[in-house]
């Protein structure tokens, strides 16, 4: 089966300017519908972080000792340290060069070697769920939709997150809190594998108010307990969800889309847009004839601190099995040496007008 994208119309170059204080691009918004709901159909709990969500589905299973299946285009920090404390090996396989999901064809040569798949919804782009329920039933794999990016996101007009047997979200990557994650388990009981929750710092943070919160930042932890989530956490996330979650995907959506037409005139390969899809962060491919780091730094160094980032230069799969990585990987390898990413979520919209100019300004120089 085809994976049903349905790319935009390219068209010419943005016209970026201020009308009342807002941004306007020439670019038409291809989904303009309220997003779906969230959460899928599963027993839920909140956790600590992300990753104790991958633990507890991966204790939920007792796979323990296995394999799991990932992209090759994945970080490393949220990753290592967590395959080695469950006694997981890990099976990469290639990203398609144009969706970075997983390559389907390379997943379905290598299943014979994982027990389980971490299927990344790549930077909010729903992946080809028939094609993925239909290769994990027939080579027995049990299916972990990562959603990390993708609060928010559908694929055929059901939630992102509702396919697999359990489903991961990271709740700072997607909302105003700056801890937490959901696992989303087809389980009875997800949360047995998980700790009490701690009422740290973290917790009190949560419990002030926003104009507070602003002067404050808390660090993502290297060592971590697998634990549920604080009651105070939960509900300030739970409050951005009921008051602030649509808004906020509309309009994440509609930088995006500025940014994609005026970057795209200038020779950067963005995803597909569909009209499933979510907007957190924007990656890009830079042309390969200019040198993506120096643009980076040319945009975060200007008097704007513009929010972009190189999203896994150096990703897992190069750390581990560096003397193969670019014969085995070789979209994994190209996305790590191109790929940049525009923070629209932290952006506001003189960001996004300023970093349309500042890199009209680079390559105009330097490209």
């Amino acid at each position: 089966m085809d994976v049903p994208y349905r790319p935009r119309v390219e068209t010419a170059p943005a016209v970026v300017t201020f009308i009342q204080g807002r941004l306007v691009g020439t670019g038409a918004v291809t989904n303009t519908d309220s997003p779906p709901v969230f959460p899928p159909d599963k027993n839920l709990v909140y956790t600590n972080w992300g990753r104790s969500a991958v633990e507890a589905a991966v204790r939920a299973e007792g796979l323990e000792g296995g394999s799991m299946m990932l992209p090759a285009f994945i970080c490393q920090e949220s990753f290592e340290g967590l395959y080695d404390r469950l006694d997981l090996t890990p099976v990469f396989v290639d990203i398609d060069p144009v969706t970075y999901h997983i390559d389907l064809d390379e997943a379905a040569a290598r299943a014979p070697e994982a027990d389980a798949v971490l299927l990344v919804h790549s930077f909010g782009l729903p992946a080809d769920m028939d094609a993925w329920t239909d290769l994990c039933a027939t080579h027995d794999l049990t299916l972990v939709e990562n959603c990390v990016r993708a609060l928010g996101a559908e694929y055929d007009g059901q939630v992102v997150g509702s396919f697999g047997t359990h489903a991961v979200y990271s709740l700072y990557k997607v909302s105003t809190v700056s801890m937490g994650g959901v696992l989303a388990s087809d389980a009875a009981n997800p949360h047995e594998h998980l700790a009490r929750a701690v009422y740290d710092p973290h917790a009190i943070y949560h419990g002030l108010p926003e104009s507070v919160r602003e002067y404050f930042s808390l660090a993502y932890p290297v060592d971590y307990d697998c634990r549920r989530l604080d009651e105070v956490t939960r509900q300030s996330f739970e409050r951005f969800l009921a008051e602030r979650f649509e808004a906020a995907l509309r309009e994440n959506r509609r930088k995006a889309q500025v940014l994609r037409e005026a970057l795209g005139g200038l020779g950067l390969e963005f995803q597909p847009d569909t009209d499933g899809r979510v907007y957190y962060k924007v990656p890009a491919l830079v042309p390969e004839h200019v040198d993506r780091d120096a643009l980076v730094h040319y945009l975060t160094a200007s008097d704007h601190h513009l929010p972009v980032t190189i999203t896994w230069a150096n990703p897992w799969a190069k750390s581990r099995e560096a003397e193969r990585f670019v014969d085995a990987y070789p979209n994994t390898s190209r996305a790590a040496d191109r790929v940049v990413c525009f923070e629209v979520r932290a952006m506001d919209e003189r960001d996004v007008a300023f970093t349309i100019e500042a890199a009209r300004e680079f390559f105009e120089v330097y490209a």
